[in-house]
């Protein structure tokens, strides 16, 4: 972690003198390692470790492709989703080691990859699959949108001094209410995220929960789950062109056109910005990262106070869902201050999970003949069944949570009817007089093509596994 944190620092350093944060800012820094993540599945965990990551979580233990159903995954063995035909972590391909590689040169890059592979091969194990991922330009993913912008901050210090926080804390917050470390960033106790350490409590906003009594192994480890998302942004493009004109048709939607249409479905225009702060048109200027994701749904946020002495304005709520449906990507997996089917807002904190994905394959209109395009989905969390899976089964996926007494549709981004039969999704907008309208698609424009489950552990544990008995 210290040597992250170093390198992390220097490409801030460096990108704060240059003012480019984008992927330029990682190609400018003088030194390029090479980071390797490892995750080990549930036999391989098993056993070198026996039981303890099975006794944490059961979803963990059954693995990706026996939840696959339950995820509202493809039923039909003719279909590219079903498991049977994942490119990886299927019931014929699971993965025992997932080893994760980065760096900010590709040269560093494959020669590290090569190296891992000639290891792996050495031992007479076979590698089922490999794969590159790249960061787009302007942090896109493939449907055009800028990806990863909200993410929770994570409590707690680098070392003993006063202001040495892990994430800074940008904000003068209130004496009450969630504590932000930038605003709309909430803070949220580490042990969601990585064993070992207080988790969040779902009655309080700033109180944690004990530290959980995991076995010794664990501590410091995370579980991690990968999705392998196959995005046509082809069909993308023109359902949602369809999906608009038709939503047009109806008299108080006549404003929706396919922009609007597809900044509503996901909660935000493709440069970031929430609908909630624009909800005219995409805006002119782009939002100020400090505001990005300072908004609520329930209630107005009042203007917020900076460290520095600047004020970020508020942003208008929207309990009703009129500017940003009940259905938006954004609104389906962090409700933020709503009550949920789950309980007060608090829980929501409880929800959040740390994403880490990546896209793969050419940009569309870069090779428009290529169709294997998509995110390499990445997240941990210490909680398989209550964190990623909650959010996509009782959230996602559902056509009524997670504000009940709404009729929300799916989550039209991530979403699934995992119906045998037919797997129709719809949406609901609703407009200022009241009215509704419903646009519905037959077609899947995100498919699930592999992954698995993981248990990434800590550095003492992988000396644990490599030390002679």
């Amino acid at each position: 972690m210290q040597e992250a944190l170093q390198f992390h620092e220097a490409r801030l350093e460096r990108a704060r003198a240059s003012y480019n944060f984008g992927i330029a800012s990682f190609r400018a820094l003088q030194s390029h390692p090479l980071w390797v993540n490892m995750g080990l599945g549930n036999r391989l965990m098993e056993a070198f470790f026996g039981d303890a990551a099975n006794n944490a979580d059961r979803s963990f233990r059954l693995g990706l492709h026996r939840r696959s159903f339950t995820l509202g995954d493809h039923r039909d063995p003719a279909d590219e989703g079903h498991k049977d035909n994942w490119l990886v972590g299927g019931p014929d391909n699971e993965v025992d080691l997932l080893l994760i590689v980065g760096s900010s040169d590709e040269n560093t890059l494959a020669e590290g990859v090569a190296g891992l592979i000639e290891i792996v091969q050495r031992g007479s194990h076979e590698v089922v699959y490999d794969e590159e991922g790249n960061r787009l330009e302007n942090d896109e993913e493939h449907f055009g949108f800028r990806d990863g912008v909200s993410q929770p901050a994570m409590r707690g210090r680098v070392s003993a001094g006063t202001h040495d926080y892990l994430v800074k804390r940008r904000v003068q917050n209130a004496p009450s209410g969630p504590e932000w470390a930038t605003p709309g960033s909430p803070l949220i106790w580490p042990g969601e995220f990585v064993f070992g350490y207080p988790r969040q409590s779902p009655n309080h906003f700033r109180d944690p929960s004990p530290v959980t009594n995991a076995d010794g192994v664990l501590n410091n480890g995370s579980f991690l789950v990968f999705r392998r998302l196959k995005q046509d942004v082809k069909l993308f493009r023109e359902e949602t062109e369809r999906m608009a004109s038709s939503l047009a048709s109806h008299p108080d939607f006549s404003h929706f056109d396919a922009e609007l249409f597809r900044a509503s479905i996901v909660g935000r225009w493709p440069d970031g910005t929430p609908v909630q702060q624009s909800s005219d048109g995409p805006p002119d200027q782009s939002a100020a990262e400090d505001r990005i994701n300072y908004f609520g749904f329930g209630s107005d946020t009042p203007p917020i106070q900076m460290s520095s002495g600047e004020t970020v304005p508020g942003t208008s709520g929207d309990p009703s869902g009129i500017v940003c449906p009940f259905h938006a990507h954004i609104r389906k997996v962090n409700p933020r201050d709503r009550p949920t089917d789950l309980g007060a807002e608090t829980n929501t904190m409880k929800m959040r999970i740390l994403r880490r994905g990546i896209p793969f394959g050419p940009t569309y209109d870069h090779a428009p003949d290529e169709t294997d395009r998509g995110l390499l989905f990445l997240c941990y969390q210490t909680s398989i069944r209550d964190q990623f899976e909650q959010l996509m089964i009782r959230w996602v996926n559902s056509t009524v949570n997670p504000e009940p007494g709404n009729n929300e549709g799916h989550d039209m981004i991530l979403g699934q009817n995992g119906a045998e039969t037919s797997r129709e999704r719809f949406c609901v907008f609703n407009s200022l007089s009241g009215t509704q309208a419903v646009s519905s698609t037959r077609r899947d424009w995100v498919i699930a093509t592999g992954g698995g489950y993981f248990f990434c552990p800590s550095i003492d544990a992988l000396k644990q596994i490599a030390s002679p008995p």
